[in-house]
């Protein structure tokens, strides 16, 4: 069975923002990073339908045959 660890990736500190996101990815080799991070009821599960409503509508948009819009 694969080995879990749980951790938070942030958090602010009286230092200010700490993070752990080297522990998840090896950030020389990642061309791009995105975190959403927000509190409570700002929109991010919101904002997240909306790219998976967008991407759905973009692969119907793709002529027959096709899966990929890349």
């Amino acid at each position: 069975m694969a080995q879990v660890t749980h951790f938070f990736a942030g958090a602010n500190s009286g230092d200010g923002f700490q993070n752990l996101f080297s522990e998840i990815v090896d950030l020389e080799d990642t061309y791009d990073l995105m975190v959403l991070k927000g509190g409570p009821g700002v929109g991010k599960a919101t904002f997240m339908r909306e790219i998976g409503r967008s991407m759905e509508e973009a692969v119907k948009m793709l002529p027959n045959g096709q899966s990929s819009i890349m």
